[in-house]
């Protein structure tokens, strides 16, 4: 995950992939209070992979979003576990099409968590458009900063 997005995404990542972020089947494991509906589709228990590839909001964000940059061939069709299809599906690309890829889903699961939590904290209604919206700005941000980091590095040198 070398260079993938901020620290905060990094460790979201590293958190979900230990399956100990705060959805509520584990809040229920630990006998603390969970959304008794699962905030985005209520169908079936919220957990980290149906929050983040196996759900139908989920879905469609990351085809919406992967169809803007090519690659929705790449979205998720019917996996379940989020880092399976990451690992299947960046398998298929390489170069600078992998490290876009990769940044695109780093980005867009730190998304799609942030949007949860809206939706579960604040009462927003889920909003696809919304999310995709904010993967789209995030990574022009992220990318930018790449960019211009670059061409310090190119104008610093000897």
């Amino acid at each position: 995950m070398e260079g993938l997005g901020t620290g905060k995404c990094k460790f979201f990542l590293q958190t979900a992939a230990l399956n100990r972020i705060w959805t509520a089947d584990r809040l229920a494991r630990k006998c603390l209070s969970h959304p008794a509906a699962y905030p985005l589709y209520d169908q079936v228990e919220e957990t980290a992979d149906h929050l983040l590839v196996a759900c139908v909001f989920s879905r469609q964000v990351w085809f919406t979003a992967l169809q803007t940059y090519n690659p929705q061939t790449l979205a998720p069709l019917n996996d379940l576990f989020f880092f399976d299809w990451w690992m299947a599906a960046s398998t298929r690309v390489d170069g600078l099409v992998k490290k876009g890829f990769d940044s695109i889903l780093v980005l867009g699961a730190w998304t799609i968590w942030k949007h949860r939590n809206h939706c579960v904290f604040n009462g927003i209604t889920r909003d696809v458009s919304c999310v995709v919206s904010v993967i789209k700005e995030d990574l022009l941000i992220y990318t930018s900063g790449i960019l211009l980091g670059l061409k310090e590095c190119h104008t610093s040198s000897p």
